[in-house]
């Protein structure tokens, strides 16, 4: 009976052998498609992305043919063995794009989530594979077990966490009373996720990792901050990012609403827009107990530290990462061109780039700023760096430097030790790991010819300006974290100065590798100011306000640090005390600590996270402390005496121990 059963009836067997066949065609058909696709591209960068149609329909291919292949598997095994099931139940595939396809008209608001807070996955939101360092890119309606991997397989991982995009009523001006009682406000975007929150019964709730949004889409900041997700379940977390205002979808006046008014665009009322709505939410989810800890990194690692110093009731503790407190004018210290000498630091053998690469790049501009005196030379310069179009002056050579220039600032802020698209911006082509060791392996050579050395720059920057690999010709216009413009990041420099470094920071051709362009120009800077936004910078305002690097009365902030990154030149290098404590990263870029955790992580940003965490648990522990001591109080009614605490007081700074 036993040997009768094994055997398959002649039905099944064709029915199998022809899913065979249909599996070798479908996947034979599916590498033929995924001829257009980088498979190494995906599977090493470390910032989730969009797929493109192609890659999801390569995926849902392989996904079917997977499916077959199981079948195929099974053709001779006993029947008994057999498990009957199918293959993708519930599994439907859909272009990521899709999700945002239908939207609320003026706030961006998915159809259906405008009045309600629904679980809604955002569409660059990514798969955390949590037994390994793969990160994965969503693409199913279901519980996300299949996620593009290493070659387009279908690879399990646990299912993601949902978070849900959320809209709250924000009071457009925090600090001016309307007359009538009629307070304007405005859909301020955030995101939640509540499923690694603890609320133990008997037990105090989970703390609240909330996200301080920089000056971009705040999806950026969800996918990248991956210290944030690898520590939530840990720390039963409830997780928040935020949208500054006047960026991403969170529009006061509709799209651009920096050039409709910008007047509402300031430190203060993105402070007052993110207390405001933790205070709500805390109230609004019994989280009364629950500490919240602010990360951040660069401007948003500003806030963080920021909202701590004046909010300390809301805000028990921030972890600031890249945060330039110290970069404005009225700090003791302050120097701009103190940037481009940590620019010009990576590209130096001490950094792991090429020994020649730093002085090759000076006298490549020095050459460049040569031939652009004269008509011919101008000619000569544009074939060499292969320019769109003829450089017409001196004034436009100048800008062309400027161009030059930027790329090195890109390298220097994303120089992280894997491929990223993080400062880029291309999710299709991102940097190369240790993108300035890569752009230096152009300029490694001695004694180069003037010619040589300018062509070579070309090459340099093209690791930056042509990461495709398609650019034919340069059109030399300033684009990545160099790039001013007139949208609200240059209204936030010209209001409040907030760090700009290319065209205002000076370089000096001495400690750095550029060339001479003068002394930092406050009045130019003022009139570009009022010929844009009809406005003056108050130079000292934010040294005024926030004390620079003077953090001696505050509490609670890790200041993190790469040496790498060009912003570390304004940051808080030394701890403070036990409780305001510097993390240097000798190997880090800007803010590479709150990145996803990867192998290629060097020993010092390892390190770098385990600090920043363990003063987070420090601070949660000080916090429930704090508030079990308040429960056990008992008002002495009639004698004048207050509380008195049944247990002993601990001063909030007793218990930080300070870390080597």
């Amino acid at each position: 009976m036993a040997a009768a059963s094994s055997r398959m009836a002649p039905s099944s067997y064709y029915c199998r052998t022809t899913a065979c066949t249909l599996a070798i065609l479908l996947i034979s058909s599916c590498l033929a498609k995924q001829t257009n696709i980088d498979y190494k591209l995906i599977r090493f960068r470390r910032q989730p992305t969009v797929l493109r149609n192609d890659a999801v329909w390569s995926i849902g291919c392989l996904q079917v043919g997977h499916a077959l292949v199981q079948g195929c598997s099974e053709l001779f095994k006993p029947r008994r063995q057999r498990v009957r099931r199918s293959p993708l139940p519930g599994h439907k595939i859909r272009p990521m794009e899709q999700t945002n396809q239908k939207t609320n008209q003026g706030l961006g608001i998915p159809t259906g989530y405008q009045n309600r807070s629904e679980a809604y996955r955002p569409p660059h939101l990514p798969c955390v594979h949590a037994k390994s360092h793969t990160r994965c890119f969503c693409t199913l309606e279901s519980q996300g077990f299949f996620c593009l991997g290493t070659f387009f397989a279908v690879i399990p991982h646990p299912p993601l966490p949902l978070i849900q995009e959320s809209w709250y009523p924000q009071r457009l001006d925090h600090f001016h009373r309307q007359r009538g009682g009629d307070e304007p406000t405005f859909p301020q975007r955030y995101f939640i996720c509540d499923k690694f929150w603890s609320q133990k019964p008997g037990g105090p709730p989970g703390p609240i990792f909330f996200y301080a949004g920089n000056e971009a889409d705040v999806t950026l900041y969800v996918n990248a901050t991956g210290l944030i997700w690898e520590h939530a379940e840990e720390f039963g977390a409830l997780v928040i990012f935020v949208e500054h205002r006047y960026y991403g979808k969170t529009q006061p006046f509709g799209p651009d609403s920096w050039s409709t008014d910008p007047s509402y665009l300031s430190v203060e009322q993105a402070m007052a827009d993110y207390a405001t709505l933790l205070w709500h939410l805390r109230s609004q989810m019994g989280a009364e107990d629950s500490p919240i800890i602010a990360f951040g990194g660069s401007y948003g690692g500003m806030l963080a530290a920021w909202l701590r110093l004046k909010y300390p009731h809301l805000i028990a503790g921030a972890v600031a990462a890249s945060a330039p407190v110290g970069a404005f004018p009225g700090v003791p210290g302050w120097e701009p061109s103190r940037f481009w000498q940590v620019v010009t630091y990576d590209a130096t053998a001490s950094a792991g780039a090429a020994p020649a690469c730093a002085s090759n790049v000076r006298a490549a501009f020095r050459h460049v700023l040569t031939l652009g005196r004269t008509v011919g030379g101008r000619k000569t310069l544009g074939r060499l760096l292969r320019l769109c179009e003829d450089i017409q002056d001196e004034a436009a050579v100048v800008d062309v430097a400027y161009w030059l220039q930027g790329a090195f600032d890109a390298f220097a802020m994303g120089n992280y030790p894997y491929p990223s698209t993080y400062i880029i911006g291309d999710p299709d082509h991102p940097l190369p790991a240790w993108p300035m060791r890569a752009a230096c392996n152009h300029l490694a050579s001695n004694g180069l010819q003037p010619s040589d050395l300018v062509e070579a720059l070309r090459d340099a920057v093209g690791v930056f300006y042509n990461v495709t690999g398609g650019v034919q010709c340069y059109n030399a216009q300033t684009s990545g974290p160099a790039a001013g413009s007139r949208g609200p990041w240059d209204y936030q420099w010209c209001t409040e100065l907030m760090g700009q470094e290319l065209p205002y920071y000076p370089t000096n051709g001495v400690s750095d590798m550029f060339w001479d362009q003068g002394a930092f120009d406050l009045e130019a800077i003022n009139a570009h100011c009022q010929e844009a936004w009809g406005v003056t910078p108050w130079a000292d305002w934010s040294a005024l306000t926030y004390g620079g690097l003077n953090y001696q009365y505050a509490s609670n902030i890790v200041f993190s640090n790469g040496l790498y990154d060009p912003w570390s030149a304004y940051g808080v290098l030394q701890n403070v005390s036990n409780s305001v404590v510097a993390v240097i990263i000798p190997e880090g870029a800007h803010h590479l600590d709150l990145m996803y955790s990867s192998p290629a992580d060097p020993p010092s940003v390892q390190a770098a996270r385990q600090v920043e965490m363990r003063h987070v648990r420090r601070w949660t522990d000080q916090f429930y402390k704090m508030q079990e001591e308040r429960r056990n109080c008992t008002d002495v009614k009639g004698t004048g005496q207050g509380y008195r605490a049944s247990g002993t007081d601990v001063p909030m700074e007793s218990s930080m121990a300070s870390v080597a």
